[in-house]
């Protein structure tokens, strides 16, 4: 999957402009469908802001640590935080974080 920015300030997602809500939503399914078998690059437009392209890089995290606390629930009956080491890596062997930047 491939995630851009324009010197707008605009997100594109494999050629599509979309909005952040719509990034949320197919970042998730994507890393969902893909487990860890799955690689996210993101590139940003040299014109493109700083706090949006922070905003962005929130965004990627945010859906990662999401994906995370909601697995954790269904698999031990714990937020994420709560997990031992051991749980904690079998959750990131499911979801790792795989940006590239």
């Amino acid at each position: 999957m491939t995630i851009s920015t324009t010197d707008k300030n605009q997100i594109v997602l494999n050629d599509e402009t979309i909005t952040k809500e719509e990034l949320e939503k197919k970042l998730a399914e994507f890393i969902q469908t893909n487990k860890s078998n799955h690689q996210i690059q993101f590139q940003a437009d040299k014109g493109t802001s700083y706090d949006f392209y922070l905003k962005i890089q929130e965004t990627i995290k945010a859906v990662y640590n999401d994906l995370r606390f909601k697995l954790a629930k269904e698999k031990f009956n714990k937020s994420y935080n709560e997990l031992n080491e051991n749980e904690q890596k079998e959750i990131r062997e499911i979801y790792p974080f795989r940006l590239k930047e």
